[in-house]
């Protein structure tokens, strides 16, 4: 379940990098040039999403090694301060599992230490359950009480609301520029602005496909709304 208006990840998509590896930095962009290889810096791009999903999935080692995920955690916290340092508005979207197989009271909780710590805009959050043929579910018992995963899916989901409401208080009075995408239960026309967030279009006709530039004048943990910003 995502918690901080976010996307559903579609049934059957992979949860994370292939082998569970998070991506090494390639070449050194420069603001305003090129990459080491010669690719435009994406910050000069009028078309790159200032969105990046990066899944953590937990913020212990010990948990991390027995998930078999290849990484630790001060390797993920490199990542994203590099990240935050190339494009600091971008809108960072992450993966967290309660409850696999051994995680102890002290080892979930420096997962809660790393959402304070880092203030994901996202977070997808997902109780463990075996699955059979999987690395986890071949090895490891499933020995985290129900009711104890349900309590620490909870605590997540209402920590990271508070941190969602703060990352998306920053963009009140702000113009942003929004790829609408349809209409919602009201019939009021939303889409995405380049960070990923959902930003509903108030008292304007607009079409799918249209790129519109929003004043943000409400801001939820969910998402955006304003008008169509004056010309």
């Amino acid at each position: 379940m995502p918690a901080g208006g976010g996307r559903r990840r579609p049934r059957g998509r992979a949860a994370g990098p292939e082998r569970g590896r998070l991506p090494r930095p390639r070449g050194r962009g420069r603001p305003g040039g090129a990459g080491a290889r010669g690719r435009a810096d994406p910050r000069d791009s009028p078309v790159a999403a200032h969105e990046l999903q990066l899944p953590i999935q937990s913020g212990d080692d010990v948990v991390l090694k027995r998930m078999a995920r290849g990484y630790k955690v001060d390797r993920y916290r490199e990542i994203v301060a590099r990240a935050r340092a190339l494009m600091p508005d971008l809108g960072l979207y992450t993966d967290v599992i309660v409850g696999f197989p051994g995680e102890t009271e002290e080892q979930f909780l420096n997962t809660r230490r790393l959402l304070e710590e880092v203030e994901f805009d996202v977070v997808h959050l997902a109780q463990y359950s075996p699955r059979p043929g999987t690395h986890a579910g071949e090895r490891w018992a499933d020995d985290v009480p129900a009711e104890e995963k349900r309590r620490r899916i909870n605590d997540l989901l209402a920590l990271q609301r508070e941190i969602a409401g703060r990352r998306t208080a920053r963009w009140l009075g702000r113009t942003v520029e929004v790829l609408v995408e349809g209409a919602d239960e009201l019939g009021r026309p939303y889409g995405r602005n380049r960070q990923g967030k959902r930003v509903v279009v108030k008292r304007a006709r607009v079409e799918p496909g249209e790129l519109v530039r929003v004043l943000v004048e409400e801001a939820s943990p969910g998402q955006l709304a304003g008008p169509v910003a004056a010309a």
